[in-house]
């Protein structure tokens, strides 16, 4: 139990600790260690503590990806929101892979970071 992130449960399925936080689910990735990287668990606290830093950024990205896309894709682009945030290093970066609700036509949009810089929005298709 984190006195922040609140209870978090290992996911063999996902290869993670999983839980909720004020309605975010998230995960921290395994970093081969018993419990959750420490460094890894305050990036998350960091993070999830600054949910406005949160909503803008992917408010900023919708507009730039709208652009990117184009009209074809806008209207399902303004309908994304977070859904499940997963925190994880890679190569020693701090990074955070969080999907996005609410695509159609089986996308799969996601929104990446790494630290506190936003690389973008895409998705697989």
């Amino acid at each position: 139990m984190d006195p922040i992130l609140g209870q978090t449960e290992w996911s063999e399925d996902d290869e993670a600790w999983c839980g909720e936080f004020e309605g975010f689910r998230i995960t921290i990735s395994y970093e081969w260690t018993k419990e959750p990287d420490p460094g890894l668990v305050e990036y998350a606290r960091e993070i999830l503590r600054s949910q406005n830093w949160l909503t803008d950024c992917l408010e900023r990205e919708k507009t730039t990806a709208k652009s990117e896309y184009g009209d074809d894709y806008s209207r399902e682009i303004e309908l994304l929101e977070y859904g499940t945030i997963h925190f994880m290093l890679q190569k020693k970066i701090r990074v955070i892979l969080a999907d996005l609700q609410k695509g159609r036509d089986f996308r799969a949009w996601r929104i990446e970071f790494q630290d506190r810089n936003c690389i973008g929005i895409g998705f697989d298709a």
